[in-house]
């Protein structure tokens, strides 16, 4: 049984969560395997890790904390290998298909149907376990797993509710950083490609506000090579009096993914006013995090000018014809 209060335990999920709250994605594998040796710790077992289910017919231990073992007999099992689901049958059909907590405190309360679990258990050392499903959206998705491997224990009940409230804290922050890497990814397709049009292209990122621009917009809207965009510090290099139209032509095309248009001033870093055209439209996945506003931007003013121009010389025309005595 833990040795510890229920009181430290809240403590010690506390700390834990904390840490997951802001974590950058570069990190996160470091951090899961710190907060399974605080487990590894506190319930003085001699295995915790995190088991992802890959398919119907597959899994994979993707994390784990691990004692170390007086005697080398004990065989661990390998992270980031697929292992098929048939090794462990009874277990894998309890926890993913009926989402059921799996924990036995000995080899013998295993039922008869768990004969190939039994031989697994065996060829990993585990003596005792406590296997939780991990259920976000949709099917299982993970499992948390605790071994006991030196002794054999009874599972505190108590316990389940919080570790997998835990589990789903790792689960959440691993898709996060799924999230964060297949967008950093795609940016970095899309700034190729910018780079390799030479175009006025620019993207902007609706989940994060991020926006990315090629060389030749930036040099458009006279924007350094190494300054940090987003959609606030773009929208600030339009003229005010322009700044709400193409605003709102932004929010109406994200709203509703029609194709925006918008004509607006933008104040050059030398003061100089240039007329810009911007077309843009949402491209959306299924995930809403890697949804893509994609856009180009045109230089007008020559065109406003020719109308500016054209309006004036007509006035005067009109002006000068009103004068005429016939």
């Amino acid at each position: 049984m833990v040795s510890e209060t229920p009181l430290t335990f809240e403590r010690l999920l506390s700390d834990i969560s904390s840490r997951f709250a802001n974590i950058p994605p570069d990190r996160l594998d470091e951090e899961i395997t710190w907060a399974l040796k605080q487990l590894l710790e506190f319930f003085q077992v001699d295995r915790c890790g995190l088991v992802q289910i890959l398919s119907e017919t597959s899994f994979m231990v993707t994390h784990m904390a691990e004692a170390e073992f007086e005697t080398t007999a004990v065989r661990s099992p390998a992270l980031r290998v697929e292992y098929p689901v048939s090794i462990r049958s009874w277990a894998n059909d309890t926890l993913i298909r009926k989402r059921e907590v799996v924990s036995f405190s000995r080899l013998d309360d295993l039922p008869v149907e768990a004969l190939a679990d039994k031989q697994n258990y065996v060829d990993w050392g585990v003596r005792s376990t406590l296997n939780i499903p991990i259920v976000m959206d949709g099917p299982v998705s993970h499992i948390f797993v605790l071994n006991s491997v030196t002794r054999e224990r009874d599972w505190p009940e108590e316990c389940i509710s919080r570790l997998k409230l835990l589990g789903e804290i790792f689960v959440n922050a691993l898709a996060r950083g799924a999230a964060d890497l297949a967008l950093r990814e795609s940016e970095e397709r899309l700034s190729l490609a910018m780079e390799a049009a030479g175009a006025n292209l620019w993207s902007l990122s609706p989940g994060t506000g991020a926006v990315y621009a090629s060389a030749k917009t930036r040099e458009l809207y006279h924007i350094a090579l190494d300054e940090e965009l987003n959609y606030e510090s773009f929208i600030e290099k339009i003229h005010p009096d322009d700044r709400d139209r193409a605003n709102e032509a932004v929010r109406l095309a994200l709203l509703h993914g029609d194709r925006m248009q918008s004509d607006h001033r933008i104040i050059l870093s030398d003061g100089n006013i240039r007329w810009i055209r911007s077309l843009g439209r949402l491209y959306a996945k299924e995930t809403k995090e890697l949804n893509r506003f994609i856009g180009v931007s045109f230089d007008i003013s020559a065109h406003k000018l020719t109308l500016a121009v054209v309006a004036g010389l007509g006035h005067g025309f009109r002006y000068a014809h009103s004068l005429l005595p016939w």
